[in-house]
């Protein structure tokens, strides 16, 4: 071989070693993109949450949907947030299932791209991948 075939092997192999090792180490883009679509639906499921708590504070009784509790009771005009604001999932633009299970617990739902069971340091926003419900008592942050 010329030394020049064997440099341009050699090239190839260190640039398809460092192609498996990014895959391996960082997942592949599709992954990267599901990891952060789940991100942003469990920080929308936070932002659900903290609403209906506020709501449920000051009303005592939890809001029938999303919309009401973004809205709140009490709040100053400036502080009532725009429809077009409420959380939908980053990928179909659904809204989030949203219910109240008793007199001060809820759900939200989403269908979740990847599971972070036993992979994350948030135990309270763990999922597995699919659709997947939390379950909260209104008053408790």
């Amino acid at each position: 071989m010329k030394k020049s075939n064997i440099t341009l092997f050699i090239l190839t192999i260190i640039v398809v070693l460092t192609v498996i090792y990014g895959y391996l180490d960082g997942g592949s883009p599709k992954s990267a993109q599901n990891k952060r679509s789940d991100s942003t639906r469990v920080q929308n499921i936070r932002t659900i949450k903290n609403w209906v708590n506020s709501y449920f504070q000051t009303n005592k009784i939890l809001p029938k949907t999303v919309l009401e509790a973004s809205k709140g009771s009490n709040s100053p005009p400036s502080m009532v947030i725009p429809t077009e604001v409420i959380p939908t999932d980053p990928e179909t633009k659904n809204d989030y299932e949203y219910a109240s299970t008793s007199l001060s617990e809820f759900k939200v739902c989403a269908t979740f791209s990847e599971s972070t069971l036993n992979n994350t340091s948030d135990k309270d926003f763990e999922h597995p991948s699919g659709y997947y419900c939390y379950t909260f008592t209104a008053g408790k942050y």
